[in-house]
């Protein structure tokens, strides 16, 4: 019977194709239709200097284009001999599913085998033609990098040589020692993907175990292998190990349920002979990938190192090293959870995939999801699903970074590969995890180290300056200011118990001038308030969004007096970061600061209840200094979001007079009834002996009114009439709005001191 004709394409007119023309050509079994190369002039000159007219005497169409070769009717094999990541994309396409695709190694190997002794080696002086055939290509020609590629070629050696019609290459997987098919003829995919064979069940187990050979004809027994998996039809069978630097690496299975073909002694010696030099190429082939493999971790733990080592922020450097993964291991998808030690949280904090920053602050808590398993378990999830029909792997990963039994997050990668087999991935995910929790760890520990110093520097510099200040207004502007940036909040309170009471006012904010921001706050404060207050201790919380859209989190302290008295209370909103533009949760780090600070707030209040009452009541009066530092913080804040301010001077008549000879009960009459009608986070400064200065924060309505009720007041009540010593005086205004009026400090002030007077007399008022 006429064996049918074969039809080969190839892909490359360089010295390892043209090499394949002479042993191809003499094939009558084979048909070569087309030959593709980028230069085909050039290649052309080279063959009909080897004396081929390859058109003209064997019907071969030369193309330099690719395309080409989806429009041929019939090929059954593709020989690349061009190493070009590009070709190899291409031949993944869908048209050629069911070509086989060759190296020149495969062709050598597997047209020495035709050559030597057509479809079967028929003689002794055949065998040794072929295994002598085979030594000089493999010690001659640089082995496949595909290594799939160079199991399926041994094993059709195998089968083709003893005339088998079924076959299977074992090897012994290093996780777990036993042996699994990696490549099969005959076989169900299904079953083959399956097959997990423990050293010395079965005859592939068995041969594995001993080392040597078997042949078997008739059915095996029960009795003498356990659990038989090889089919009740086989007839006849041959089982060799693989033995490479004197152990077992795998078996070379072939077998036949025809009647009237049995094997020999001469093919079991054959294949035997033929399954050493098959351990031997892939041994050398398996070394070559781990020296690649080693060499190419190198590059990547070097590049890893160089890049934890700058001094980029956390999270551009783990987004860095995520770049750094894709390349490495061929375009993977991959994310970084990073461990939140305070609520046992994921965080994500770098990935692959592009814009992941806009989706805001990404947290799995405990149990969410596969990485939150992870995260509860320590344990490594792998989940892989191939196609063999298509040539085609999926693989997910989330691993567990472990580092002096400390938990740092998860690793996850997401890969889809052209490649029947990603599971060579898995060592070096697995090594790569512990690599990158070693040094995040480290970086951690070096961060929070320098972090926790430095705040703890500051919070000692303001203690200390807090501890000097005489002025209780000045006082708790300094705290709320301070606190919130050091700890780096996005704003803060302090309050302060009345005097006999259970209420507690306010005395300091930090940014809570805006409407919509108090709106956010003030409920939650509340709800903080009662929680410190009853249990007396720091509470550290995440706000849920179905609570509020804008507090993401609250922390606040008490601030105990005389003993087990909560004399007042600190509390600060929304963490912030440099990192990022979504608020987060505090940390354990920002508790330990905040502790430290409230040491210094306490014994700050202490000396300030020490003083005389009317004295501290006077005292609420803070410096132009300060004035100026804090409108200057809100010409800032007013240019980034613009807001609005206003500020406003008052000149009060007498006053420097009165404060030496009249005594203070005038002078305190004058400020409490200022005090009275401003609101507790407006900023007032005394500028000179007889000027203040009120900083409204906001520009609206209501601090328009403030002013038209002091200056009603001058008609109306006996106050300023009091400080007309010689039954008549004057009381002069000014003010200005920010940004009409002025862009700083200066210009805004001199706007103010353009002044309104109003004569006051203790009998009229009138206007001039």
């Amino acid at each position: 019977m006429t064996e049918k004709t074969q039809y080969i394409a190839i892909i490359g007119g360089n010295k390892q194709g043209l090499g394949l023309l002479p042993t191809l050509l003499q094939d009558k079994r084979i048909k070569i239709s087309c030959i593709v190369d980028p230069n085909p002039n050039a290649m052309l000159f080279k063959v009909e200097e080897m004396g081929y007219k390859l058109a003209d005497q064997h019907g071969i169409y030369i193309t330099d284009d690719l395309n080409v070769l989806k429009t041929i009717p019939r090929l059954d094999f593709i020989i690349n001999c061009l190493e070009d990541p590009t070709i190899n994309n291409f031949l993944r396409q869908p048209e050629f599913v069911n070509v086989e695709k060759l190296s020149p190694l495969s062709v050598r190997l597997l047209w020495s085998l035709r050559t030597t002794g057509a479809t079967a080696v028929e003689s002794e002086m055949d065998q040794v033609s072929l295994l002598t055939s085979m030594r000089e290509i493999v010690d001659a020609v640089k082995l496949t990098a595909d290594r799939r590629e160079l199991l399926s070629v041994i094993l059709t050696l195998a089968i083709e040589s003893t005339r088998a019609e079924r076959g299977s290459l074992m090897l012994v997987n290093e996780d777990d020692g036993t042996l699994r098919v990696e490549v099969a003829r005959g076989m169900d995919n299904e079953v083959v993907r399956k097959i997990r064979l423990p050293i010395g069940e079965g005859i592939s187990g068995k041969v594995a175990e001993s080392g040597k050979p078997l042949l078997i004809s008739g059915k095996a027994s029960e009795k003498e292998f356990k659990h038989v998996r090889e089919r009740s039809d086989v007839k006849s069978a041959i089982c060799v190990p693989l033995i490479a630097e004197s152990h077992v690496i795998g078996v070379v299975n072939v077998n036949s349920s025809e009647s009237l073909h049995a094997f020999t002694e001469a093919d079991l010696n054959f294949l035997a002979s033929l399954a050493n030099l098959a351990a031997e190429v892939i041994y050398r082939s398996e070394e070559l990938d781990k020296m690649k493999g080693t060499d190419a971790k190198f590059n990547l733990w070097k590049n890893i190192n160089t890049i934890m080592s700058s001094r980029d922020s956390m999270e551009k450097m783990l987004n860095n090293i995520c770049g750094v993964m894709a390349d490495f291991l061929g375009g993977v998808t991959s994310f970084i959870y990073l461990y939140n030690d305070d609520d046992t949280s994921l965080v994500l904090k770098a990935s692959t995939v592009k814009g992941i920053a806009g989706v805001g602050s990404y947290v799995l808590h405990g149990g969410e999801g596969i990485e939150g398993w992870v995260a509860d378990n320590r344990k490594k999830v792998v989940l892989v699903d191939r196609e063999i029909v298509v040539g085609s792997s999926k693989m997910y990963m989330a691993l567990p970074m472990l580092t002096e039994g400390r938990f740092i997050g998860v690793l996850s990668v997401e890969v889809v590969s052209q490649n029947e087999d990603v599971s060579y991935l898995e060592p070096i995910l697995n090594e790569l995890t512990t690599f990158l929790a070693e040094h995040i760890y480290r970086r951690k520990l070096h961060e929070e180290s320098i972090l926790r110093s430095n705040r703890i520097l500051a919070v000692d510099e303001t203690g200390l300056e807090l501890l000097s200040i005489s002025d209780p207004n000045k006082f708790y502007h300094i705290v709320s200011a301070t606190m919130a940036a050091i700890i780096g909040a996005e704003g803060s309170t302090i309050r302060t118990r009345y005097e006999g009471g259970n209420r507690f006012k306010l005395r300091g904010a930090y940014n809570l001038d805006d409407n919509k921001i108090r709106e956010y706050f003030l409920p939650i404060e509340k709800e903080t308030l009662q929680e410190v207050i009853g249990t007396k201790a720091p509470v550290c919380k995440e706000i849920p969004k179905d609570e509020s859209s804008y507090i993401k989190s609250i922390l606040s302290h008490p601030l105990m007096m005389d003993g087990n008295i909560v004399a007042g209370i600190v509390t600060l909103f929304n963490k912030s970061s440099e990192d990022t533009i979504f608020a987060s949760n505090f940390s354990m780090v920002d508790m330990e600061v905040l502790k430290r600070f409230v040491v210094y707030i306490e014994k700050g209040m202490a000396m300030l209840v020490s003083k005389d009452v009317k004295q501290m009541e006077y005292e609420f009066l803070t410096t132009r200094e300060f004035l100026e530092k804090r409108t200057s913080e809100e010409i800032s804040r007013g240019k980034r979001h613009g807001k609005r301010f206003l500020l406003l001077t008052i000149r009060i008549p007498g006053l420097s007079i009165l404060s030496k000879y009249e005594g203070e009960r005038i002078v305190q009459d004058v400020l409490d009834f200022v005090r009275g009608r401003i609101r507790d986070f407006d900023v007032v400064a005394k500028l000179d002996e007889e000027r203040m200065a009120i900083l409204f924060l906001e520009s609206d309505e209501k601090a328009l009114r403030v002013l038209e009720d002091i200056i009603k007041s001058v008609g109306t009540d006996n106050i300023f009439s009091k400080l007309c010593l010689d039954k008549e005086g004057e009381f002069g205004y000014g003010y200005a709005i920010f940004p009409e009026d002025g862009s700083t400090f200066e210009d805004l002030l001199e706007k103010t001191l353009r002044r309104t007077n109003i004569q006051i007399t203790k009998d009229e008022n009138r206007l001039v």
